[in-house]
């Protein structure tokens, strides 16, 4: 093509007796069609080439022959036809196919008896090609018996229903079992690369194509030998490991032994990779060739070490590519071979103009338009050689274009008008552009020219902060043009770049003429100073002028361009905030019980700055179950949508409402406070009773008694990151970080000693609740009024020393002093005890069954019942103060729930009950509509089963999945996919459960594997089995 526009006259040899080489004979026609293919050749014959077929190089027509009928110049390029051979018993088999030999035949028309099962070896588009060609060979051939009978059988059917007869209508169908045994593919083809998918050197988007169409891909699979006699019948595999990278950067595979496994297989198509047939070549040629086998060039003129012999395409140095490379090659080539037969060096040279475009506008929203790949052609209608891919319709073709990011576009920055005002720098949303003194850049030529030219005095010579360069990460820009409409100078500019390319000679001189010195106007006449002098004056002033106008309206513009900047940002940011944060936090921030905090409150975001909101979200809370967001660390956002979800989040600050000041909190409440804190953020390492787990103990008095309370606030605030310990001051309040050591200070003295033998029974804060046992009985609390007041000290000691045997409460071996310690640390209850609110009472008797905030959920001493949702508009609509009253005071018999009256031997006085009621009573007004419950599930007797003891299970389940998962693993807000489904559990194995429990699943579900031992998370197992 290049050569006949230049004037040449060209001849073409080839092989095949079609023209079009690798493109016409190699690539299947749903890929590149036919048509089209020959449409672009026929354009090349038509200016003057010839072409010769079945002329193929050898022994008959060699590069000296060519030489002696006068052709002055060789291109070679005939491609890589040859495939390499895999070394393995079996290769002679019949029905072993090479994967160029079986994509020549396919499309030159021959019909290629593969069998129902192929297996294809390889990992390139070569074995993408003949995977997803095997399919359409099948689906072309398949059953042609049945569809002839199939459609003998429509032809009657349409007969006699055209005669009338009505049940014969029936057997039309059988116009639709033709179609479908056309369509339907009864071939099973099985790819097996022996390198895992991250390796494989097909692209994504032909992988996932075949993988639509039913090609299965067995990855970390090498053949090691091919069974049948005389024909194919299976194939002998064995799985692979990924040892370290080899010659070519990848992983090298290593066999696994023992793992060998065999796939029945009709046919196998070999496709390892491709190689040059230069068995034309001789010595005398003087061609060189590389290690690899290809021929040896001169990269830059395509040149080979033989004069006047140049080559190109997949037979070059490269080897295999793809077709636009192989295009790219003969244009060089054009290039390097007219220079040859011309006697000269020609050079290119691009000549570009910049174009202001003024005004510049994007499309709206073009950053929020989703990608779409090109629709394509039906599954059930890929057969033979229809192509896939299909053209966009013409409203989504406009829509796609629009979102082109216009790379001709630049921005355009003028020094000698920038005031260094740093607006462009603030109203950039991608952050690409920086200000910087120019003494801080590393010096090189071209920069110290650059400096020179433009200052006129070298790097090195500037004092500090005298020069300034605006630096600009190109990669990041997305040419929205803000910078230049936020300029107030006009000093940045949105330019659009062309260029044409010139051939030009080595030894010409081009461009434009350099001007000449001129004596006779090297002085200005006198006559003209005064007047040019006026002139200056005039203009110096209209400037002078023009320039206040603009500093006067800067705030204006700067506070407009902001503004707006800030409100682009924060509609990004909610679109953020609702992917990924408003299951948890809630869609306006509100909070979701027991999963995430409320955002939406005066107190969070006074508390916060920006920084550290920007750094919780980007690496998440380690220990918790809110994930790192930061790509950094593995999260799908990118700095600048952390920066976009952190204003969307301060936005709030102007609406959020401010908390009412309640009445100045005692220290009874602040140790609530501090306990509800603890046992959100610190229990899950160190405890519910700080014994200590994966964080160290805090509950025992050597770790108390040897730090203040100005040291603990400080390492809650500050976090221990090298230790795993999160920053929690970027969450919490000072006056949380207080209530927290307030309530670790509780634990001082006899604190650690109720923690470790009476807090399981009797509760962290001395709540008391149902026995673990026997749910149905009540063990006492120990922090109420009536118990404190009624029992002395004596009697407490007894209880702890000898036991209480009818409550089946143990004795405990303890000295003197650490009884008295545990009193001690008892009586302090009983002042704070006094006049407890509603909340309190709440949160000590109730919250443990009923939910924080009254959300009710799985009973917590048997996950296979619910408990009532007491903030429901279904439950206070139903029960009046009398009932709720009567409920806590007598209980409920049946369900757990027990008496907590005095009367009936509880805590509670009849005014803490009233108080009690009074509170739950105040949620009817926010209270939601409680969905209909599903139908209650027959209980079942859970056995223990292999590897893990279901009973035990259950009571893990409770303990760590209930919130996502629900009380029955049917799924709920958080984790929507149901545990308990048949789909779910009969696709998974003990192993995926085991795996997904230990290391949790992606940043939404943690692992648990560092809270739950080996045997632990098989009883979970185990339970889930038992569903």
């Amino acid at each position: 093509h290049d050569l006949a526009l230049m004037g040449h006259r060209v001849t073409v040899f080839e092989a095949s007796d079609v023209v079009g080489g690798m493109l016409r004979l190699g690539i299947p026609a749903y890929r590149l069609p036919y048509d089209l293919l020959e449409a672009e050749i026929q354009v090349i014959l038509d200016l003057g080439v010839e072409m010769r077929l079945n002329t193929p190089l050898g022994p008959d027509l060699t590069l000296a022959d060519l030489r002696k009928q006068g052709y002055e110049a060789i291109f070679i390029a005939v491609g890589t036809h040859r495939s390499r051979e895999l070394h393995i018993d079996g290769i002679e088999l019949d029905g072993v196919l090479r994967a160029t030999d079986f994509l020549l035949n396919v499309n030159r028309g021959y019909q290629v008896d593969l069998g129902n099962r192929v297996v294809v070896v390889g990992g390139g588009n070569v074995a993408l090609d003949a995977a997803r060609t095997a399919l359409r060979q099948a689906d072309a051939a398949v059953k042609l018996e049945e569809v002839h009978l199939a459609l003998d059988a429509a032809r009657s059917a349409l007969r006699q229903v055209v005669e009338g007869d009505q049940e014969a209508e029936d057997t039309v169908t059988a116009m639709d079992a033709a179609r479908l045994a056309m369509r339907m593919g009864a071939t099973e083809v099985n790819i097996l690369y022996r390198r895992s998918r991250a390796e494989m050197p097909a692209s994504d988007e032909e992988v996932a194509e075949a993988e639509h169409e039913g090609v299965r891909f067995r990855y970390l699979t090498n053949p090691v030998r091919i069974l049948g006699n005389p024909h194919v019948t299976a194939v002998e595999c064995i799985r692979m490991d990924l040892g370290p990278p080899d010659e070519s950067g990848r992983r090298r595979p290593l066999p696994l032994p023992g793992s060998e496994f065999v796939i029945e297989a009709d046919s196998v198509i070999m496709a390892i990779g491709l190689t040059p047939d230069l068995s034309f070549l001789r010595e005398e040629d003087g061609i060189q060739l590389t290690r690899q086998g290809n021929i040896a060039i001169d990269p830059e003129t395509m040149a080979t070490t033989a004069p006047g012999v140049f080559a190109g395409g997949d037979v070059a140095a490269a080897g295999p590519r793809i077709i636009v490379q192989a295009v790219a090659d003969g244009l060089r080539a054009a290039r390097a071979i007219d220079d040859y037969l011309q006697g000269q060096q020609t050079q290119v040279r691009a000549r570009g103009t910049m174009t202001v475009i003024e005004p510049y506008v994007m499309p709206p929203n073009y950053q929020k338009i989703p990608r779409r790949p090109p629709p394509t052609l039906p599954l059930e209608r890929r057969v033979g050689i229809a192509e896939v891919e299909l053209v966009y319709p013409e409203a989504q073709a406009h829509e796609q274009a629009s979102r082109c990011l216009r790379c001709h576009v630049q921005t355009v920055f003028d020094g000698n008008k920038c005031i260094l005002c740093g607006g462009c720098v603030d109203v950039c949303p991608e952050r690409c552009l920086k200000m910087v003194e120019l003494e801080r850049l590393e010096e090189t030529p071209e920069l110290a020219d650059l400096v020179v030219a433009r200052f006129g005095r070298s790097l090195a010579g500037f004092s500090h902060n005298l020069g300034t360069a605006m630096i600009k990460d190109d990669m990041r820009c997305i040419r929205c043009g803000l910078c230049a409409k936020r300029c107030p100078t006009g000093a940045i500019t949105m330019e659009a770049l062309s260029f044409v390319e010139e051939y030009v000679g080595a030894w010409s001189e081009t461009g434009p003429s350099r001007p000449k010195f001129r004596p006779d106007r090297a002085e200005t006449p006198k006559s003209n100073i005064d007047k040019i002098i006026a002139l200056a004056l005039v203009l110096t002033l209209v400037i002078g002028g023009f320039f206040l106008v603009l500093l006067l309206n800067e705030p204006t513009r700067i506070a407009a361009t902001g503004e707006e900047f800030r409100l682009r940002v924060v509609a990004q940011g909610r679109e953020l905030y609702t992917e990924n944060c408003a299951m948890c936090h809630g869609a306006e921030g509100q909070g979701v019980p027991q999963i995430g905090s409320v955002l939406y409150s005066k107190d969070f975001l006074t508390a916060i700055d920006d920084t550290a909101l920007h750094e919780v979200i980007r690496d998440g809370r380690p220990n918790t179950a809110m994930p790192a967001f930061g790509e950094e660390h593995g999260g799908a956002l990118s700095e600048h949508q952390v920066d976009q979800l952190t204003a969307f989040i301060r936005n709030w600050e102007s609406t959020a409402p401010v908390l009412p000041p309640g009445p100045q909190a005692g220290r009874s409440e602040r140790v609530a406070a501090g306990a509800e804190l603890y046992s959100a953020t610190c229990a899950v390492c160190h405890g519910e009773s700080g014994q200590g787990g994966i964080g160290r103990a805090l509950n025992s008095e050597d770790y108390l008694t040897a730090f203040d309370d100005a040291y603990l606030e400080e390492a809650i605030a500050s976090g221990r990151p090298r230790q795993g310990m999160p920053t929690w001051g970027k969450v919490l309040s000072p006056s949380q970080i207080e209530d927290l050591v307030i309530f670790m200070r509780d634990w001082e003295e006899g604190g650690p000693l109720y923690a470790q033998y009476c807090g399981f029974c009797h509760g962290v804060l001395g709540q008391g609740g149902p026995n673990p046992s026997n749910p149905d009985e009540m063990i006492p609390a120990l922090n109420s009024v009536q118990y404190l007041d009624t029992h002395d000290d004596s009697h407490i000691r007894q209880a702890i020393i000898e036991g209480v045997e009818e409550k089946g409460m143990p004795a405990f071996l303890l000295s003197e002093i650490e009884v008295d310690k545990i009193v001690e640390f008892l009586r302090r209850w009983q002042e704070a005890l006094a006049g407890l609110r509603g909340a309190e009472l709440y949160t000590r008797y109730c919250a443990t069954c009923h939910g924080s905030n009254g959300e009710g959920g799985a009973n917590p001493f048997n996950p296979r019942e619910s408990v009532t949702s007491l903030n429901s508009q279904d439950y206070l609509s139903k029960a009046n103060d009398e009932d709720i009253y009567r409920s806590i005071a007598e209980g409920i018999p049946g369900t757990g729930m027990v008496a907590l009256s005095q009367q009936k031997g509880g805590p509670l006085t009849d005014e803490e009950i009233n108080r009690l009621v009074a509170f739950i009573r105040g949620w009817e007004t926010g209270a939601q509509a409680q969905p209909t419950p599903a139908p209650e599930a027959t209980p079942t007797v859970v056995a223990p089963t292999a590897g893990g003891n279901a009973a035990k299970g259950a009571e893990l389940y409770a303990a760590n999945c209930v919130v996502c998962h629900g009380s029955e693993g049917q799924g709920g807000a958080v984790a929507k996919e149901p545990l308990n489904s048949a789909q779910f559990l009969d696709s998974r194995s003990d192993d995926d459960l085991r795996q997904a429990t230990s290391d949790g699943v992606g940043t939404a579900m943690p692992g648990f594997g560092g809270t739950l031992t080996a045997q632990e998370i098989a009883d979970i197992v185990a339970f889930f089995r038992s569903w």
